[in-house]
């Protein structure tokens, strides 16, 4: 009787041994969890999938590569569906996926439905180029998508700098008229609420002349820019007529403009010439040179006193002892005093002259390429 009570126990332990023993018999059952199987024209497809139930996408990319270049190309698209439903795909990812989205599309299906997938690729890498061995039904389409997307992206960015300019505005006028031998100055703010210009330069050239000289002005801290063409440049025995146009321009060429080439700004000239000139280093060198004689005449007689100081205080010392000096003591003291006067005096000359041209000459000095104008 003890032996039939221990029955049940028995029964289920051959049933724990049984399913224990089918378990091993069959690895794929537990991995069939993480797996999705998709029917794709009477063929049956397992999709990788991570423990969250999502598509293992490194795994899904891997397979349709392979499949690719096993020119399996019918169970290519289903593995890349599966893995841009995902959106944790990484940039490298998606754009892998996109490419052989279009390429299986262009060889397996309708070429127009192999466009989105290689748009969608242009757009993310718009410089993308297919590998050199890329069958010729893949070029074609793609080159097409390409040149599409190229146009659409010209046109866009045409639509925004126009947008660009048409919010930029040149303030102030040009000069009209200007004189010869003297410089001829420009000044302009903007209005630029996207702070987009970065230079403005003025083209200028005499009329009928076919090239123009550039002009770049500066900006300032006032936001000004300014700038002048020099007066060399405007020199002349006869009237003449200034061509000019203004433009501001950022690293991708010009912006707003003031006149254009074609139809420049005129500038009218009167006849004039520079009555002298000078350039600042000789000013400047003559300056340095007063300077210089004015300081060998401070050293000179700082030298003359110290050397007069020790010859009075060897006279008073002689004649305190009732004695008389050595003239071999005396005389280069005295040659010495004598010699620092008279180098004073020369250096205070050279200080004065020097000066005095200098002084001369700075009015006429050549001032950032232009010449002071003496009437002002």
């Amino acid at each position: 009787m003890k032996y039939f009570g221990s029955l049940p126990f028995i029964f289920c332990a051959i049933a724990l041994w049984a399913d224990a023993g089918q378990a091993a018999n069959n690895p794929t059952a537990e991995s069939a969890e993480n797996q999705e199987i998709v029917e794709e024209e009477g063929e049956t497809v397992t999709i990788p999938l991570l423990p969250d139930g999502t598509t293992n996408v490194a795994e899904a990319l891997k397979t349709a590569q392979h499949n690719f270049d096993e020119l399996e190309y019918d169970i290519v698209l289903p593995y890349v569906e599966a893995a841009l439903r995902e959106k944790t795909l990484s940039p490298d990812q998606k754009l892998l996926a996109y490419l052989l989205q279009g390429q299986a599309l262009a060889i397996t299906g309708d070429p127009a439905d192999a466009e989105r997938p290689f748009r969608l690729l242009l757009r993310v890498q718009p410089d993308f180029k297919l590998p050199p061995d890329t069958p010729p039904k893949i070029t074609g389409v793609f080159s097409r998508v390409q040149t599409e997307e190229n146009a659409i992206r010209d046109q866009v960015y045409r639509l925004a700098r126009a947008r660009k300019i048409e919010k930029i505005k040149i303030n102030e006028r040009a000069p009209t008229d200007g004189k010869g031998g003297t410089s001829l100055g420009f000044t302009f703010t903007l209005d630029d609420p996207a702070q987009s210009v970065t230079a403005m330069k003025i083209g200028y050239r005499r009329l009928g002349e076919g090239v123009y000289s550039a002009l770049v002005l500066k900006k300032n801290d006032d936001n000004e820019y300014k700038g002048f063409i020099p007066a060399n440049w405007t020199e002349s025995e006869t009237d003449f007529k200034v061509e000019f146009y203004v433009e501001t321009q950022d690293r991708d060429g010009p912006l707003q403009r003031m006149f254009t080439q074609e139809e420049p700004g005129v500038i009218n000239i009167e006849k004039g010439l520079i009555p002298y000139q000078v350039a600042p280093k000789v000013v400047y060198g003559i300056a340095a040179g007063a300077g210089a004689f004015a300081l060998g005449a401070i050293i000179s007689n700082t030298i003359m006193i110290s050397t007069q100081a020790a010859k009075d205080d060897l006279v008073e010392g002689a004649l305190a002892q009732d004695t008389t000096i050595d003239g071999k003591i005396l005389v280069p003291i005295i040659d010495r005093g004598n010699a620092s006067n008279l180098a004073g005096w020369v250096c205070w000359g050279g200080a004065i002259v020097l000066g005095g041209v200098a002084s001369v000459l700075y009015p006429f000095m050549e001032i950032d390429g232009g010449v002071l104008n003496l009437d002002e």
